[in-house]
């Protein structure tokens, strides 16, 4: 009786852990939603502008680099000297640049590498998130940046599909682009915003 009574406490422990997390991904699922309305609302504007993308790029690296570390991956930073000032609030430049290396941190097998580089022109900031994990399918790339879109090689990676969408309208609301190029060798994202004036 007591081995029963014990198995069944278990069973519910797991049916209890299975509920939470079901609880949990729905939360974030809606504010994920909530906030790609907000973004596709427009209701950034007006926020403080400029951020200094170098900077920001070099305060996420710190963020990842156990994670990064504890799964094996090389991540590397190719950046200019001084600082590189975007048409972007600090706040939704770093929202953008933890999207796009959590991103590349999923899709990169153990012993892989990635390299986040930043370059700048008298008009435009580019920022490259490089992996060189499996790629994406030729059908699959020009859905990349569609809510809840997940390509053929995302089945054992978790998310809800929807960070790639929020960055395309955090970039495309600070007047930028986003773009992937990708194939078996890895996937490149490229952001281009446009460099401030103040910078």
């Amino acid at each position: 009786e007591l081995a029963s009574s014990e198995n069944g406490s278990e069973q519910n422990r797991h049916r209890i852990d299975r509920a939470l997390s079901q609880v949990f991904r729905i939360e974030h699922i809606s504010s994920a939603l909530l906030d790609l309305s907000r973004l596709e609302a427009g209701a950034d504007a007006g926020q403080s502008r400029p951020a200094d993308l170098r900077s920001g790029i070099i305060a996420i690296s710190e963020m990842f680099a156990s994670r990064a570390e504890q799964a094996g991956i090389e991540f590397t930073l190719d950046l200019p000297e001084g600082p590189a000032v975007a048409e972007i609030s600090s706040d939704r430049a770093t929202q953008l640049l933890e999207i796009l290396v959590d991103n590349a941190l999923k899709y990169t097998p153990e012993g892989g590498r990635i390299t986040v580089g930043l370059s700048i022109s008298q008009e435009t900031a580019t920022l490259t998130v490089r992996d060189n994990g499996p790629g994406m399918s030729p059908e699959d790339l020009p859905h990349i940046f569609e809510r809840f879109r997940r390509g053929q090689n995302s089945v054992d990676v978790s998310g809800a599909g929807l960070g790639l969408t929020i960055a395309r309208a955090i970039a495309e609301n600070s007047g930028g682009t986003i773009s992937a190029d990708s194939g078996p060798g890895g996937t490149t994202l490229i952001t281009v915003l446009p460099v401030s004036p103040d910078g």
